[in-house]
């Protein structure tokens, strides 16, 4: 009784009052920029979030607009649509100046239909950027180990008992209760995640290729949350943050054939 008066009374109370305060603000503002991303959930519907930033009251400001399913294949006309018909809803028409996406051709071209400014999202691009060197075809010695890490952190995961042995055994040693992370194809930095915590629950020594990649990566998920920021502007901190990736990189003690030829590739 109680759920079902969250769900179909508070909630959509509550939803429709911030969307009206919203739109009264947004009302106000004279440019805005919008991000707009998808995904697809675990089972298999697909949704697209919209979110919008301005500058209200002198400081920068971002909100949600809306997350709604997609349906049917999206191709660019679809996408350009649901953009279409949000910028209407929300009478932004003129408005906006930018549209942020990931690098997906049918998101460029949507934005192109909608004969609106487009920009790629440089943290996704930054995320194709370390994938394609550290799934190279010539590390494979380094794509085999990360592989059996993520083998290791799956059976950690599909077993409850096994967990269970791994909190007991920190308890003993007296070690903070850390669980192991997994990787995730569409976030490079969940795998940087993935052996910073492999290397906190081991003590061996045997992880050398994982350590020596640590530093390799560090730069770039120093400039993902610089840059994944929305409380300030970040377009104009890509150029320097690239110099600085490079600069570090040339510093990174290399300690590995394995790890140099990632390094090399992902720059």
């Amino acid at each position: 009784m109680i759920k079902t008066i969250i769900r179909n009374q508070l909630l959509p109370q509550v939803f429709n009052e911030q969307k009206t305060k919203l739109q009264l603000i947004l009302r106000e503002i004279k440019y805005v920029s919008l991000t707009t991303d998808m995904w697809r959930f675990i089972m298999g519907e697909s949704f697209i979030t919209t979110i919008s930033h301005f500058i209200y009251k002198g400081k920068l400001r971002s909100a949600v607009m809306e997350t709604t399913v997609i349906e049917h294949r999206h191709k660019a006309k679809i996408i350009k649509d649901y953009l279409q018909k949000l910028i209407d809803e929300w009478n932004l028409y003129g408005k906006v100046q930018i549209i942020i996406t990931d690098n997906a051709s049918n998101m460029v071209k949507a934005c192109d239909l909608l004969k609106i400014n487009h920009h790629n999202c440089f943290a996704h691009t930054l995320n194709l950027t370390v994938n394609d060197g550290l799934e190279d075809a010539s590390n494979s010695e380094l794509i085999k180990l990360l592989q059996k890490y993520k083998d290791i952190v799956q059976y950690f995961k599909k077993s409850n008992l096994v967990m269970d042995k791994l909190k007991e055994e920190q308890v003993r040693k007296n070690k903070p209760l850390l669980r192991p992370i997994q990787s995730v194809i569409t976030r490079w930095n969940s795998m940087f995640y993935m052996i910073k915590r492999l290397l906190d629950l081991n003590e061996d020594d045997y992880l050398t290729i994982v350590l020596a990649s640590s530093p390799v990566l560090e730069p770039f998920e120093d400039v993902t949350n610089q840059l994944s920021d929305d409380s300030y502007v970040t377009v104009s901190l890509i150029i320097p943050a690239v110099a600085e990736i490079n600069k570090k990189l040339l510093e990174v003690n290399l300690q590995t054939d394995v790890v140099k030829n990632a390094s090399f590739k992902i720059k």
